[in-house]
C-alpha cells in the first residue's frame, strides 16, 4: 500500500506536466502494475508463505480499496479532460452490457466469463499480479473518468458514482475472488521453487476458492443490476 501511495504522490505534479501528462493514463497503470508485482513478490520464496497467505491477502485487498479510492482518480481526470470519447464509450459499454442481458442466469454467465479471465491471468505466478495491478488501475480509472466527466457537466453529486462502486458488496467480493488467486499464485511460484508439493495443492484450493467466489459475485452483481437498479 505504502508504494501505491508513493506512486499517487509522484504522479500528481506529474500530471501537471503537458508531456508527461499525454502518456499519464498509460504509464501509470504499467507502473502501478510493477509495483504491485514488487509488494506481493518482493520477499525471498524461501520463507514459508503459509503464515502470510492471510496478510498477503489483506494487502492486496487493501491496495485494490485504496486504488479505486484515491490512486486512480490522477489519471481518471486526466482522461475526462484530455479523452471524453474514452469516457463515452466506457460509459456506452456499460449501457449496452446492461440492455443487452436482462436475464440473472444470461448476465451473470457473461459477468463471469469476463472476470474469470482476469481471475485466472492473475493466477500466474508473478506475471499474474502485475496484470492484476494494471487491470485495477485500468478499470479504476476509468470509473474516476466516468465520475470527473459527471463532475465537469455540472453534477453535483459526481462522486456517487465513485463511491458506489467502492461500497458495493459485489466489489468486495470481486475484489476477494482476485486477491485470493494472487495469493494462490504466490503459493503455486513458492511450491514451485522449493519442491513443496502439498504447497501446490494449497495453490490449487485457492484457484477453486476464487473462481467460487468470483461465480458467486457475478450473481450478486446481475442481481443488484436488474433487481436493485444499482
Amino acid at each position: 500500500m505504502a508504494l501505491a501511495l508513493v506512486l499517487y504522490l509522484i504522479g500528481i505534479p506529474l500530471y501537471s506536466i503537458p508531456v508527461i501528462a499525454s502518456k499519464y493514463p498509460e504509464i501509470f497503470p504499467a507502473a502501478f502494475a510493477i509495483l504491485f508485482a514488487l509488494s506481493i513478490y518482493g520477499k525471498s520464496p524461501s520463507e514459508g508463505p503459509r503464515h502470510n497467505l492471510l496478510k498477503m491477502y489483506l494487502v492486496a485487498m487493501l491496495m485494490s480499496y485504496v486504488t479505486i479510492a484515491a490512486v486512480a482518480a490522477p489519471p481518471g481526470f486526466y482522461t475526462a479532460i484530455a479523452s471524453p470519447s474514452t469516457v463515452s464509450q466506457f460509459v456506452n459499454e456499460v449501457e449496452t452490457f446492461r440492455s443487452t442481458y436482462t436475464t440473472l442466469p444470461a448476465m451473470s454467465f457473461a459477468i463471469f466469463t469476463h472476470n474469470l479471465e482476469i481471475d485466472l491471468l492473475s493466477y500466474v505466478p508473478v506475471a499474474g499480479a502485475a496484470l492484476f495491478g494494471f487491470s485495477m488501475m485500468d478499470t479504476s480509472s476509468l470509473v474516476w473518468a466516468a465520475g470527473a466527466s459527471s463532475m465537469m457537466a455540472g453534477n453535483q453529486l459526481w462522486y456517487a458514482y465513485v463511491l458506489s462502486v467502492l461500497l458495493a458488496p459485489d466489489t468486495f467480493t470481486e475484489f476477494s475472488s482476485y486477491a485470493i488467486a494472487v495469493v494462490g499464485g504466490y503459493a503455486l511460484y513458492h511450491a514451485l521453487s522449493t519442491g513443496d508439493r502439498r504447497g501446490i495443492w494449497i495453490s490449487l484450493a485457492l484457484l477453486a476458492a476464487s473462481v467460487a467466489l468470483l461465480y458467486a459475485s457475478a450473481m450478486l452483481e446481475a442481481w443488484l443490476i436488474l433487481y436493485v437498479g444499482a
